[in-house]
């Protein structure tokens, strides 16, 4: 569930409350109720959103995770009521149990952006007609993340690798592992009939 809009639109509430006409404050007057919760939960979203910051742009290593879980101690858990200061102990406890997963100089990268561009390349090529579906042409997916690299690039033998996979194992490997394409099936249902 994404609290953060409503958490967000309940403190802007809160900061504006006493400038509202009396009729508004009256409709909105539960926001008085909530405070502490609102401004609590507030806090644990932008650390949340400080966290992710740093482990997309750095990694998660023992150098950030060190960073974060200072910044947890200064803003979560510092002046914390007891609801904050729980969820600051949790995170707390798990940056130190992820830590100690890590050896030496190790940093993992946790951003999807890799993820994402990857397969975005392969959208902007695949066919724009969803009859389609997948085809033998997410074989390339892995391809994109190797060439990308100029340097690995220069280690591979292509007229090698081409010369060494068949049309007949793409046709195998996609009969055994995507879904029937609706347009193929098609075509092959309109050369019987013609």
């Amino acid at each position: 569930m994404n609290m953060s809009s409503w958490v967000l639109w309940g403190n802007e509430m809160l900061n504006c409350y006493d400038t509202l006409p009396d009729k508004m404050q009256e409709a909105y007057a539960f926001i008085k109720d909530y405070e502490s919760l609102l401004r609590e939960l507030q806090t644990v979203i932008f650390a949340v959103r400080h966290f992710e910051t740093i482990y997309k742009n750095e990694g998660f290593s023992i150098m950030t995770s060190r960073k974060c879980r200072s910044y947890n101690i200064t803003h979560v858990l510092g002046n914390a009521h007891y609801r904050q200061a729980r969820v600051g102990i949790e995170m707390f406890e798990y940056f130190k149990s992820e830590e100690e997963l890590l050896t030496g100089n190790m940093s993992i990268n946790l951003s999807s952006d890799i993820i994402e561009s990857t397969f975005g390349i392969y959208k902007s090529k695949k066919s724009p007609n969803k009859l389609y579906d997948a085809t033998s042409f997410v074989l390339t997916i892995p391809v994109y993340s190797k060439v990308a690299n100029e340097s690995v690039t220069k280690t591979i033998n292509f007229k090698e690798r081409i010369l060494n996979v068949k049309l007949k194992d793409i046709s195998a490997w996609s009969t055994e592992h995507l879904p029937k394409n609706w347009v193929t099936e098609r075509n092959k249902t309109l050369r019987k009939v013609s």
